[in-house]
């Protein structure tokens, strides 16, 4: 019989709870997620399927097939919908599509964010290095960084549940590493990491929702620091005009840098 999505199970007439082995990964509930089968997949998830260490990588493909294969797996309310990723050194699937880039989204990679962030997935919880979601969007490639933008306004602005907001705020300074405390020298707040990139909206969205231009991280630098040293003169310019501080060993690499540096210190 057809399920509800237009798939035909292959497995039409038995119990989910029989076709798959709970002490380990199986192919069957893989199966149901890269055929597309969300009523195959919903309900091999509510029968206890998705729960291996093994199956982290089946939860990854289908969040990238978008919000309805997601509310198919959220049917389980114990399952974990960003599990970490066997062999990732602690990065988790949340980590992970926060690097996809978004031409891997059937739908889009911003409803699928947020399905996830209403889902209850913390976009604090770090990664292998110590990087929180802020600091992951600030520093995506440069064909990435629109869409960066879009996700991290999401997650600063209403569409995002009061929780969600209401931590990426407090947690805007937060510096990335394993040692952050006691070793700032090797760690970047999500506004030094989008400064280093080039990465001017969300520099200015960082500004705008509390990121301090004063905090010091790697090398025990400011970021208007990077900015001067790589000419960013748009960033350098943005820093300034928010109160950063213009120190000794930032000297201007061109005649452009050299105006905004004058033109923000008289």
């Amino acid at each position: 019989m057809p399920e509800e999505d237009g798939h035909e199970s292959p497995w039409s007439g038995s119990d989910e709870s029989t076709l798959f082995d709970f002490h380990g990964p199986s192919e069957i509930p893989a199966y149901a997620i890269i055929s597309g089968n969300r009523g195959q997949a919903r309900a091999l998830a509510a029968a206890g399927a998705y729960n291996h260490p093994a199956d982290a990588w089946v939860i990854y493909e289908a969040c990238l097939q978008g919000p309805a294969m997601i509310q198919a797996l959220s049917v389980n309310p114990i399952l974990d919908l960003s599990p970490r990723l066997p062999g990732q050194m602690g990065d988790t699937v949340f980590h992970l599509l926060l690097r996809t880039h978004p031409s891997r989204f059937p739908h889009t990679k911003i409803a699928t964010i947020m399905e996830l962030l209403q889902a209850g997935v913390d976009p604090l919880q770090p990664d292998r290095f110590g990087n929180t979601a802020l600091h992951i969007l600030a520093g995506v490639p440069t064909d990435m960084q629109d869409d960066a933008f879009e996700l991290m306004k999401l997650l600063f602005g209403n569409q995002a549940t009061p929780l969600v907001r209401l931590s990426c705020i407090s947690s805007v300074n937060h510096r990335s590493g394993v040692d952050s405390i006691n070793n700032s020298e090797s760690s970047s707040t999500p506004l030094q990491i989008g400064v280093i990139h080039n990465h001017i909206s969300c520099v200015k969205l960082l500004l705008d929702n509390g990121a301090s231009p004063h905090v010091r991280g790697l090398f025990n630098k400011t970021p208007l620091y990077f900015a001067v040293i790589r000419d960013f003169v748009d960033v350098a310019d943005v820093l300034l005009r928010h109160g950063a501080a213009l120190e000794g060993d930032m000297l201007a690499q061109s005649p452009e840098m050299s105006l905004v540096l004058t033109r923000n210190t008289l």
